[in-house]
């Protein structure tokens, strides 16, 4: 079983490094990444309102 542990370990470092890298990305990217979200939910809401307003308008025309 101590034969095994060396493996295991050196699997667990490099996880870890991997988790080192990618956290380090987001860090510096952190900005972009941010600004990304934010663009994408305003235009999802843009469409949201746009969608409603072409309801409302089918609605008063099938009204009248």
């Amino acid at each position: 079983m101590n034969r095994n542990l060396p493996q295991d370990t050196s699997r667990f470092v490099a996880s870890g490094l991997r988790v080192d890298r990618i956290t380090r990305i987001i860090v510096e990217q952190w900005p972009e990444i941010w600004q990304a979200a934010v663009d994408r939910q305003t235009k999802q809401l843009e469409h949201r309102r746009i969608l409603i307003l072409e309801a409302r308008e089918q609605l008063r025309q099938r009204a009248s």
